[in-house]
């Protein structure tokens, strides 16, 4: 992702320091950001079913989001991204 120039951005309902601990655990090289008032999710229409949100993806170029998954499988998450941005 990164010799694409592509930055990775995680966001998720957990508090800062469970996000830490995931993020250690799991070796994970993005950041994370909290959103506990689902602010970030709403403004990218993401649904929410008991007060989980729903895996979703985007990929935002010069502030535009030019493509979306809105079934996202972490399994196949980076090679999808990476085929939309070589075909773009």
């Amino acid at each position: 992702m990164k010799d694409k120039g592509i930055r990775v951005i995680g966001v998720s309902l957990d508090k800062p320091e469970s996000q830490k601990n995931f993020q250690t655990k799991n070796h994970l090289p993005f950041t994370l950001i909290p959103d506990a008032d689902h602010a970030v999710s709403k403004s990218f229409g993401v649904p929410s079913f008991l007060g989980m949100d729903k895996r979703q993806s985007f990929l935002i170029h010069q502030g535009v989001v030019i493509w979306s998954d809105l079934n996202a499988d972490p399994a196949t998450q980076a090679d999808e991204v990476l085929q939309v941005v070589d075909h773009s």
